[in-house]
């Protein structure tokens, strides 16, 4: 399903990247809740019209150019465009 979506090619290999993109090198996860879809939830709630939610995860003792950055799939596409 996400590979259709982002016009990749699943290959699901152990040892390799779940979806072949040209741009990208995708690893997909699932859960049953992932604690992520709160902070993705205020950013939503506290995003502007017009303007692109995301969430900028930062661990303590990393780099910041390690930072994690969580958007949603539909607007990650629309900005892929």
């Amino acid at each position: 399903m996400i590979a259709e979506q982002l016009n990749g090619k699943r290959i699901g290999t152990m040892c390799g990247e779940d979806v072949m993109h040209p741009k990208y090198s995708i690893e997909c996860k699932s859960r049953q809740t992932f604690v992520g879809c709160g902070w993705m939830d205020q950013a939503k709630r506290h995003c502007p019209i017009g303007k692109v939610p995301l969430v900028i995860l930062h661990v303590h003792g990393k780099r910041h150019n390690e930072d994690l950055v969580l958007i949603r799939l539909e607007d990650f596409k629309n900005e892929s465009n």
